[in-house]
């Protein structure tokens, strides 16, 4: 974070940006001025005591000189080293303090593997950006450019998403946010193209060449994954339930519906049950 002798004509001339941004004074350490891609600027101490990061809110630069803010923020400074800070009000309460509840909360409520995979996509994906920040100055169109700036790892970025939601569901419901200001509300996900996976020759040969290895061991488990006993499953199953047999070609690669009614095994079977219903349709005319 840059620094600056701050001066009141020196935070008039702060202009907002797509994100929010601090600049710390000269003068005095730990206080400075941030900048809300709304306009809104406020002054801030910021430092650490007891191995903990300590963030207040002095004022709304709006309301107040710098040096008033000045005068202000050196008294909240020597109150956080003598261990008697103000209690931290709403809008103090950093990102990764209420992160760090939602994840203490759902260990009962996610499985295993969905707190190790969300807090992947916390630490990856959210906190690079919103760390640091109070829970409270995040606004929709902050998330609106975190998701922008992702767009080259979109299946990740999609899955942040619900991640940070949580979390911003979690500080309305303590207070920490007004009610209905979920920031990601709205924010339409990407499109991503569907995906066609075969295997290739090679690897169904190597395939084959592990099942062949544990047939004497696992002789049941390897008469079930032989490939052409999936595929007449696979088939017969869909024919089963009401998918066409051009369909079902298409699904398997064929390209005569002929050779794919030799998959199901229960065509001719279909065959004869049509028959008979077409049989009693006309039977049921005058």
């Amino acid at each position: 974070m840059p620094r600056t002798n701050l001066t009141d004509a020196r935070v008039d001339s702060l202009k907002p940006r797509r994100k929010t941004y601090g600049i710390r004074d000269g003068k005095l350490g730990g206080f400075g001025v941030r900048v809300l891609p709304s306009g809104r600027k406020r002054f801030f101490v910021h430092c650490q005591h007891d191995g903990e990061r300590v963030w207040k809110i002095v004022g709304d630069a709006a309301e107040m000189s710098v040096a008033e803010a000045r005068a202000r923020a050196v008294q909240m400074l020597a109150a956080i080293r003598r261990g008697d800070p103000a209690p931290s009000r709403p809008e103090e309460t950093l990102f990764e303090h209420v992160a760090a509840t939602v994840f203490r909360r759902h260990q009962r409520i996610w499985k295993a593997g969905t707190i190790r995979v969300n807090r992947n996509y916390l630490e990856n994906q959210i906190l690079p950006h919103f760390a640091g920040r109070p829970i409270a100055d995040i606004d929709a169109r902050e998330v609106r450019n975190w998701f922008a700036s992702l767009h080259a790892t979109p299946v990740s970025t999609d899955r942040s998403m619900p991640v940070l939601s949580v979390i911003m569901r979690e500080a309305e419901a303590t207070g920490l946010r007004p009610e209905g200001s979920n920031p990601c509300k709205g924010i339409r996900r990407y499109r991503r193209k569907g995906r066609a996976r075969f295997l290739s020759d090679e690897e169904i040969r190597k395939l084959s060449e592990r099942l062949s290895a544990r047939a004497k061991r696992h002789p049941g488990q390897v008469a079930i994954v032989r490939l052409h006993d999936l595929r007449h499953t696979y088939a017969s199953i869909a024919l089963r339930r009401g998918e066409t047999v051009l369909a079902i070609a298409r699904l398997l690669g064929r390209r005569s519906p002929e050779t794919t009614l030799g998959d199901t095994h229960v065509a001719d079977a279909m065959a004869m049950d049509a028959a008979e219903i077409v049989g009693i349709a006309l039977g049921d005319r005058p």
